[in-house]
């Protein structure tokens, strides 16, 4: 399995394509505009956001996969990155779950989001 950068864009966001077996089960945006000073202060951070497996990939443990490729695919491509962080929404328990056994840590930090109560969660990366 394997995480590919999918495409760079003028804008600050990098859209990112989880593949298994050559074809695409999942996706996700990491962001570095504006909006990433809503969930942390630091400024060698990125967004994770719009993570997603394809319906029908689903259970097969493709999220957990890509999520624990994450820090050796940030550190190839934004190797000047030192933390991801997401905000999940405070209902969702099994996402907050799955986050929670792939690295990320749960520092008490909360924001009002479109759909609710957001848990923001961080991963730290280090060199």
């Amino acid at each position: 399995m394997k995480i590919r950068r999918f495409l760079y864009s003028i804008l600050p966001a990098s859209a990112v394509v989880i593949t298994a077996a050559g074809r695409p089960v999942g996706f996700f945006i990491l962001y570095d505009g504006d909006e990433l000073a809503d969930y942390t202060n630091t400024t060698e951070a990125l967004l994770l956001h719009a993570f997603s497996i394809h319906y029908t990939d689903q259970g097969q443990g493709y999220a957990k996969k890509g999520l624990l490729l994450l820090p050796h695919f940030i550190s190839r491509h934004f190797p000047n990155i030192r933390e991801v962080v997401l905000g999940v929404n405070a209902r969702n328990l099994p996402a907050q779950s799955l986050y929670l056994q792939c690295g990320f840590k749960d520092e008490s930090d909360n924001k009002m989001g479109s759909h609710g109560l957001q848990h923001i969660l961080k991963m730290s990366l280090h060199s």
